[in-house]
This record gives C-alpha cells, structure tokens and sequence, in this order.
C-alpha cells in the first residue's frame, strides 16, 4: 500500500493524526512557555533567566531518563490503542491545568507541567513505535515509519514557529491557553478510532522501580548486538539534528547576520528535508525493509554537514531578514547543504526505525522502543555537552563545530557498519540489484518492437 493509501487507511490514519497532534502540542506548549519567559517575565522571575530555561528543557527531558522502561513494561503488557487513550485523556488534564497556569502566569506551575508532559510522552512513545508492527504489514512498514518521522519533524516546526506567532498578538497568554486545550481534545478524539492492538506479553509482572528495570531492559537489548547498534545508530542521529538545531540561532546571529526569519527559514529548510528524505526510503528501498540505504544517509549527512562548513561567509553580513538573505552569493549553497543533511537524515533513520521494529519480539517490541527512548535522551544531553566544550571551552567557530560534527558522523557511522556485517552486505546488495535493474531496463529499451 502506498503511502498515500496509507493516510486513508483506518488502521493507520487516526494514528498518525493522534502523534501528530500530540507532537505539535508539547512544542507549541514548552516554546510558548520559553518565550514568555524570556520576553515577559524574566524581570519578575526570582531565579536567573538562564537557570530557568535550562530547567526547563532538562524537566522536559527527565521523564525519559526515569519513566521510559516503565512505560515500555505497561506497553508490552497492556493493549496498546486503549493505552494511548488514556495517555490523551492524561494530556487533556494536564493542558488544562496549563490553560490555567499560562492566563496567570504561574510559571514555577508551567515547570512542573512542562514535567508531566515530557512523563505524557515517555509512556505515548514507546506504544507509538510499538503498535506500527501490528497494525502494517511488513511492506508497510517503512512506508508508515517514513509518515511518522516526517509528520513528527513537521508538527514539531510548526508548534515552534506557531509559538512564535501567537507570541505577536495582545493577550498571547489566553491565545495558547485555548490552542493546547483543544488540540489535546482532538488528540484524544483522533486516538478513539485506532483500531485495538492486543497485548503481547500480558503475563508480565511491571517493575516500578524506574533504576533496576532501566538496567534491565538495557541489558536484554545489548544481548542482540545488531539492534542495540541500530538504536545507537538513531540516537546518533538525534544527537547530531540537536546539535544543528541548537546552534541555529547563534549561527544565523554570528555567521550569517541574519534576524530572527532567517533562523526560522533554515529551521524549515533542515525540517523538510527531513520529511522528502523520509518519505525517499519507501521508493528507495522498494517497500521492504531495507538496511542497504542507510550508508547512503550517513555518507550524505557528512558530506553536506562537510560543504555547509565550505558554505559559510567569511564576514557576516548586517542583521539581514530572510529576503536579503536569499539574495547573498552564499544562500542557496547554504540552503541546499541544509536540506541535503535534513534529507539524508531521514533516509539514515528511517530504515533503522523499521528494522529495530521488524527484529524486536513481538513480547519485547515496546522495552525496545523505551531503550531507544533513554538513549535518544542521553545522547541529546551529550550534544549540548559537547557544544559546550567545543565551543566554550575549546573555543572554535560554529562552522568548524559543523565540520567536526560531519567527521565525526563518518567516524561513528563506519565503527556501527564495521560491527555489523548486515549493513554492509545489504548495502551491495541493494547496490547490486538496481544496477541489475538499470541494465535490465536498458536491455529491455533496445528490444526490436514488434508490429
């Protein structure tokens, strides 16, 4: 079935609505939340405005650290669609009491719920990828990863950038205070139509104690050496799309000269790229689940992280918007070099979504999905300590922290496909096979036709 089948198939679009609302929301909340802060109400604050957002981004991160092997336990043993349910109703609770919370400005209230919404998503997260398997056939699964990758990066560019919007009008505050409360509402109305994903492992005794059971479920993983590499793969991925993401607005300030347009205008670019590398993998790997493309990403994502360091201007030039931007001999080098790491990305990350799915057992998919979770988080936080050492401690430029980043993506991806004889003999079989199929086609093209 083809992706856009898909979107029309019960089984799979109420899902792919539900993750996309609830998506945009966390980020329209947590960036709604950041700008008031910063623009609002740092002069009333009693802790230092610096301290307060790095608070808040790491309260939003600590659920997955604490509550990720749990959540994966009670997903592998409970059935899956009334789960998500009662995790959107949780949502609706919780951005309510925000409604509240953002009218009056309570902003240590907002910290906590900032918490509970990063729990939200650690126990939706490991159902979301857990379910796909059961609800796809096998020639469907990459396709449906590639929708959810893709529409995940969009609502994630579009809760930021409608943050932002709603920033520009009088009485932002009730403004956001709605939207979250009623996309949590659709969320949850979105999420009654998917189709019930039985239990696969009901006789399962959860562990709460969130330490034991982590160490647990991470020592059952790295028993299966190739999917325990396939997710320190994608965590990989996560750490570099952090580190780029990061950077972007001091990049834009300091390399580029550019204004607050020009940082939304490359956070779209590197965005899209992503969702057309994305829905790529499903032609490109002939709707299985193909492992052979993924050195093609990787080497992508160092050869355009490598030119946009080569991109970047000598001298930036003088708070520009994101017209004047365009027109400077640099840009659309720049832009290209963007949307080529975004696009490669995706085609790197999605076959190794659909692979870690595919090989997890059915009794032991969600655990999975919750190792894969912590890691992403960890690798996240070990991309901000690295922007921190390179460039503050170390003291290089942004564009030579890109290039840095680019060798090290071909050092770390080549260890992964050197530990793993899978990604190497797939990736000259799927070499093999479509030169095959261009000689074949070729051969077919010179045939006599006949009358």
């Amino acid at each position: 079935m083809s992706q856009s089948a898909l979107l029309k198939s019960k089984r799979f679009r109420p899902f792919f609505l539900t993750q996309f609302l609830g998506a945009f929301n966390d980020n329209i909340f947590k960036n709604v939340l950041l700008l008031m802060v910063a623009f609002s109400a740092s002069s009333g604050l009693e802790i230092n405005l610096n301290i307060f957002m790095n608070l808040a981004a790491g309260l939003f991160i600590l659920p997955f650290f604490l509550f990720s092997a749990i959540a994966g336990q009670i997903t592998d043993k409970y059935e899956k669609a009334a789960l998500m349910r009662k995790i959107k109703l949780l949502e609706i609770v919780i951005m309510g009491v925000a409604a509240f919370a953002l009218w009056y400005e309570f902003y240590y209230v907002l910290l906590l719920l900032l918490f509970l919404m990063g729990t939200q998503s650690t126990f939706f997260g490991p159902a979301k990828y857990a379910i796909l398997p059961q609800h796809l056939s096998a020639q469907e699964l990459v396709g449906g990863n590639a929708l959810v990758e893709s529409g995940t990066f969009v609502a994630i560019l579009l809760g930021t950038i409608g943050a932002g919007v709603v920033m520009q009008f009088t009485g932002a505050a009730g403004i956001a205070a709605t939207v979250v409360v009623v996309v949590a509402v659709f969320g949850y109305w979105t999420s009654r139509s998917i189709p019930a994903a039985p239990s696969s492992n009901p006789d399962m005794q959860v562990s709460l104690n969130p330490f034991s059971s982590t160490l647990a479920i991470v020592r059952t993983l790295r028993d299966d050496r190739p999917s325990f590499l396939a997710v320190a793969a994608i965590s990989w991925f996560w750490f570099l799309g952090a580190s780029y993401l990061t950077q972007f607005p001091n990049f834009t300030k300091t390399v580029l000269g550019g204004d607050t347009s020009v940082v939304t205008l490359l956070l779209t670019v590197f965005t899209l790229g992503i969702g057309v590398g994305s829905l790529l993998c499903e032609k490109l790997s002939q709707s299985r689940v193909e492992l052979g493309i993924v050195p093609i990403g990787a080497l992508g994502l160092t050869l355009f992280g490598f030119d946009l360091f080569l991109s970047c201007p000598d001298t930036p030039a003088a708070n520009i918007a994101w017209r004047a931007f365009l027109e400077q001999p640099y840009a659309w080098r720049l832009i290209i070099d963007l949307l080529g790491i975004g696009m490669a990305g995706g085609i790197f990350i999605v076959p190794l979504y659909a692979y870690v799915q595919q090989r997890a057992p059915a009794e032991f998919r969600a655990r999975t999905i919750a190792v894969l979770n912590i890691m992403n988080a960890l690798y996240m936080v070990g991309s901000a300590v690295c922007g921190i050492v390179m460039l503050g401690m170390l003291d290089l430029s942004i564009p030579l922290f890109f290039a840095v980043l680019a060798i090290m993506n071909l050092v770390v991806c080549a260890y992964v496909f050197y530990q793993v004889d899978e990604f190497a003999v797939r990736f000259i079989a799927w070499v093999l096979s479509h030169l095959m199929y261009r000689v074949k086609k070729q051969g077919m093209e010179h045939l006599p036709q006949q009358g």
